[in-house]
C-alpha cells in the first residue's frame, strides 16, 4: 500500500481524478488502484472547495496501520477538509493523531499546510510550515506561492513569522524569480534589522533586483550593508542590471511563448534602462482589440511594461495608444487591468494631458482594486481638477483624500505637492514616518526625495516638486536621519536608446 503517497501532490495545483479512474476500469482494480483514484479525486474536490466530496473521496480507503506515511497522510487529508467545513472538534483529534505519528514524508504537513490556510486556521498552517522547514526543507521550498502569500499575508506579524520568512529565504525559496527575489530582499532586512548583520550578507548576493539594491544603497539603516550592496550593484547597477535581463531571458529561450517569461523580461528591460529591447517585445502584443480581448494578466504587464518603455524612450503617444488598445478591449473579468488604468492615468497626468486624463478616471474609479488602488485613484482625480484649473473641485476632494491617506501615503503626499497644499503634505509625511512601524514609508519617502531621480520615467516637475518639499526644515531633518542621495556612481543609466 505505500504507492498510496506516489499519487498525491498537494504542492501542485490541479490534479485530476480521471486518469486514475480510467486505469480501474481498464482492469480488476487493486487496492492500490482504488486508493490512487479516491486520492486524485479528493485533490479534484479540495481545490475545487467541494469538501464535503473530498471527505467521502477518501472515507472507505483503507490503509495497513503499520504503514505510517499513509496513516498520516489520510488522518492530514480528512482533517484538512474538515477544517474547511468548519468541523474543528472532528479535525482536531485528526492533527493530534498526526503529530503522534513519526512519518518520513513531507505529504501530511503539505496538507496540513493547505488546509490550515484554506479554513483560515493559521495556527494549524505556522505549526505544519515549522515541521516542514525543520524536516522537509526541499518541500518547504517547492511550496506553491500562492498558499504562501496567503499565509504571510494573515500570518500575525512578529520574531515567529519573520523566522520563518527568513528560514525560507535561506532555503532559497521562490528560486531565481520575483518571489524568490522578493523573499530574499525581505530577508536581507529581517536580517539586517535584528543587527544580523553576518547572516543579511550571506544573503545579499542573491538579491536580484536593482530596485531592491536601491533601496539598500539609499537607506541608513542599512549603512553596515553598503559596501556589499555596492559590490552587488556594479557601477550604475550595471551588474545586478546585467544579471536579472540575463536570467529573464534565460527563462524566455526556455519557453518562449510563456507569456510569464515574456513580460519578466520585458519589466527587466524596462527597469534597467534597455528601453529598444523592451520596445521591441511590443511585436509579441496583439495588435487588435479582437485580439487584445483575449488578454488575461500577464499580458497585461507585457503591454504595461513595453509602454512604460515607450514613454520613457519619447514616444507618450505610442504608449497611449498602446495602453488604450489593452484598457478599451472588452476583457471579462478585468479587475486585474486597474493596475494598468492606474499606471496610463500616471503618465498622463504626469505629463499634463489632463483633458486626456480626465474622461479615463470614473472608469478606472469603478475598476474594483485594492484599497491602495482606490486612494491613488482620488490623487489622479484630485491632480487633474488642479491641473484644469477646478479648484473647487479639488478643495471638496481634500477631506476624502486625507481621510484615506494611509492606504497610498506617497501618492496622497505628492497629489499634495501638486495642489501647493505644501504644509499638508508636511504633516501627512510626519504622520506617516511615526506611524512606520517596518520602514515602507521611509523608503518610499528617502526614494521620493532623491536629488537625481532613480526612475527612468521620473517627470522633471515630480522632481522639482519633492526638490522643493525637501527645502522643508521638518522634510530635511527626517531626510537626513533615514537616508541619503545615492551616490553619483550608481545612479542607473539608459542603455542603447535610438
Amino acid at each position: 500500500m505505500r504507492r498510496l503517497l506516489t499519487v498525491l501532490s498537494l504542492g501542485t495545483l490541479g490534479l485530476m481524478a480521471t486518469s486514475a479512474i480510467a486505469s480501474i476500469a481498464q482492469s480488476a482494480p487493486t487496492p492500490e488502484d482504488v486508493a490512487d483514484a479516491a486520492l486524485a479525486a479528493y485533490t479534484h474536490d479540495f481545490y475545487g472547495g467541494r469538501y464535503e466530496r473530498a471527505l467521502t473521496d477518501i472515507q472507505n480507503v483503507k490503509v495497513d496501520s503499520d504503514n505510517t506515511e499513509a496513516v498520516a497522510l489520510l488522518a492530514a487529508l480528512r482533517a484538512s477538509a474538515l477544517l474547511c467545513l468548519k468541523r474543528n472538534s472532528e479535525a482536531e483529534p485528526l492533527i493530534a493523531q498526526v503529530r503522534k505519528i513519526d512519518w518520513q514524508d513531507p505529504e501530511p504537513d503539505k496538507a496540513l499546510f493547505l488546509g490550515g490556510v484554506f479554513s483560515d486556521r493559521i495556527d494549524v498552517a505556522a505549526d505544519a510550515l515549522n515541521h516542514m522547514i525543520a524536516r522537509y526543507p526541499d518541500a518547504a521550498r517547492d511550496l506553491n506561492s500562492g498558499p504562501v502569500d496567503y499565509y504571510f499575508s494573515k500570518a500575525p506579524p512578529g520574531q515567529a513569522t519573520d523566522d520563518q520568512w527568513i528560514a525560507l529565504a535561506k532555503l532559497g525559496y521562490g528560486g531565481d524569480t520575483e518571489t524568490g527575489h522578493y523573499f530574499t530582499f525581505k530577508a536581507v532586512k529581517l536580517l539586517a534589522q535584528r543587527g544580523d548583520i553576518a547572516g543579511a550578507r550571506s544573503l545579499i548576493n542573491y538579491v536580484a533586483e536593482p530596485a531592491q539594491i536601491e533601496d539598500l544603497l539609499v537607506m541608513k539603516r542599512f549603512a553596515a550593508l553598503w559596501p556589499d550592496a555596492a559590490e552587488v550593484a556594479g557601477p550604475h547597477l550595471s551588474k545586478i542590471g546585467n544579471a536579472l535581463v540575463q536570467s529573464a531571458q534565460r527563462r524566455v529561450d526556455q519557453a518562449p511563448d510563456n507569456e510569464y517569461a515574456l513580460q519578466n523580461l520585458a519589466r527587466a528591460l524596462q527597469s534597467t534602462g534597455r528601453l529598444d529591447d523592451a520596445i521591441a517585445l511590443k511585436a509579441k502584443l496583439p495588435q487588435t482589440s479582437a485580439e487584445m480581448a483575449k488578454a488575461d494578466e500577464q499580458t497585461g504587464w507585457l503591454v504595461d511594461n513595453v509602454a512604460e518603455a515607450m514613454h520613457a524612450a519619447g514616444d507618450w503617444k505610442g504608449a497611449d495608444r498602446l495602453f488604450e488598445l489593452l484598457n478599451d478591449a472588452p476583457i471579462p473579468n478585468e479587475d486585474w487591468r486597474v493596475n494598468m488604468k492606474i499606471n496610463r492615468l500616471g503618465l498622463l497626468i504626469e505629463d499634463g494631458r489632463f483633458d486626456r486624463a480626465l474622461p479615463l478616471i470614473e472608469p478606472t474609479a469603478q475598476t474594483d482594486g485594492s484599497d491602495y488602488a482606490k486612494q491613488v485613484v482620488r490623487v489622479f482625480r484630485y491632480r487633474t481638477y488642479v491641473g484644469l484649473g477646478r479648484a473647487g473641485d479639488a478643495a471638496a476632494l481634500l477631506p476624502e483624500i486625507l481621510a484615506n491617506a494611509k492606504d497610498a501615503y506617497a501618492a496622497t503626499i505628492d497629489g499634495l505637492l501638486c495642489g501647493a497644499q505644501f504644509d499638508t503634505a508636511e504633516k501627512v509625511a510626519l504622520q506617516a514616518l511615526a506611524a512606520d512601524k517596518d520602514g515602507t514609508f521611509a523608503e518610499d519617502f528617502v526614494l521620493g526625495l532623491q536629488v537625481a531621480p532613480l526612475d527612468f520615467d521620473t517627470s522633471s516637475d515630480f522632481t522639482k516638486r519633492w526638490a522643493e518639499f525637501r527645502k522643508r526644515p521638518a522634510i530635511a531633518a527626517a531626510f537626513d536621519r533615514l537616508g541619503r542621495d545615492m551616490p553619483a556612481e550608481f545612479l542607473p543609466q539608459i542603455v542603447g536608446t535610438k
